[in-house]
């Protein structure tokens, strides 16, 4: 079986395809929710990965303008210089099941996409 984390590379694939055939136009914002195991690490880990996936979909190194961090969930808002935006939240699991929800929205477009352990 896959791990959560290498199921999320297919997603962040999909989604880099899709921005490369300009599905979306250029992408403007992205709203990622996601729920990870209760380690402390996975907490980190995937949400330093979602923050890369959007410094490569938007082209550069966004700017974290707030940052949360409280037992066991994170929030992050980040900007880039084009104006695009991010919000990032990641938080523990209570039955430590990997999931969330994924929303890129577009110039001229939007993708959506739940996830969790079955459908990645």
């Amino acid at each position: 079986m896959t791990a959560p984390e290498d199921r999320w590379e297919l997603l962040h694939d999909a989604i880099s395809n899709a921005l490369s055939e300009k599905s979306i136009g250029h992408p403007r914002a992205l709203r990622v929710t996601a729920h990870v195991s209760i380690d402390r690490y996975a907490l980190e880990s995937f949400g330093q990965k979602i923050a890369g996936a959007a410094n490569e979909w938007f082209g550069g190194e966004g700017r974290a303008v707030n940052s949360l961090r409280h037992d066991g969930a994170s929030a992050d808002l980040l900007i880039w210089p084009t104006g695009s935006t991010a919000v990032i939240s990641v938080s523990a699991a209570e039955n430590g099941h990997f999931g969330g929800s994924l929303m890129l929205m577009g110039t001229h477009g939007s993708l959506y996409h739940d996830f969790d352990e079955a459908s990645l």
